[in-house]
Formats: C-alpha cells, sequence, structure tokens
C-alpha cells in the first residue's frame, strides 16, 4: 500500500474565476450560502458594487440549523429583497 501511494499523483482541476466589471449605471450582486453539515449551522452574505468596483452594501448573517439549499435559496433572496427595497433595478 506504501508503494501505491509514493506512485499516486492525483489530477487536479482548476478554473480561474475573476469578478467582472458591469456597464456603467449597472451593478453586481455576489453572493454565498453555506452550511456545516446538510443540515447543520448555516450562513449567507451578499455584497454589491457599482461599475467602478466599489462597495455598496455587504451583509452576513448566521442562520439556524438548515440544509445546504435553504442556506443558498435564503441568500438570493435576501440580496433580491435588498435590492427592491432600495430600488436598484439594474442588477
Amino acid at each position: 500500500m506504501v508503494d501505491t501511494l509514493k506512485s499516486y499523483k492525483p489530477t487536479l482541476y482548476f478554473r480561474i474565476i475573476k469578478w467582472l466589471q458591469p456597464k456603467d449605471g449597472w451593478i453586481t450582486c455576489n453572493t454565498d450560502g453555506a452550511s456545516k453539515g446538510n443540515e447543520g449551522q448555516s450562513a449567507y452574505g451578499f455584497c454589491l458594487r457599482d461599475s467602478s468596483g466599489d462597495l455598496i452594501y455587504a451583509v452576513a448573517q448566521i442562520l439556524r440549523i438548515v440544509t445546504n439549499m435553504e442556506a443558498e435559496a435564503k441568500r438570493v433572496l435576501k440580496a433580491l429583497k435588498y435590492c427592491i427595497r432600495k430600488k436598484l433595478n439594474q442588477v
């Protein structure tokens, strides 16, 4: 087994992800939701940036014990509600 592990070479995959600047007058909304376990202690966050890359708003919140899908859905819902409340239509 040791000889097998010594010669083991995993295949690594990667993808470069970068922030893309929106057109003038538009903003971007980056979001994330996560769960420690499925169900587990969860949290979400999102941030809004203008076309210059300047931060407009950011928030993160701990949730109750939920699944990762619930945390992901909650982050989108909260971001959309914030944008509607602030009349941010070009997101």
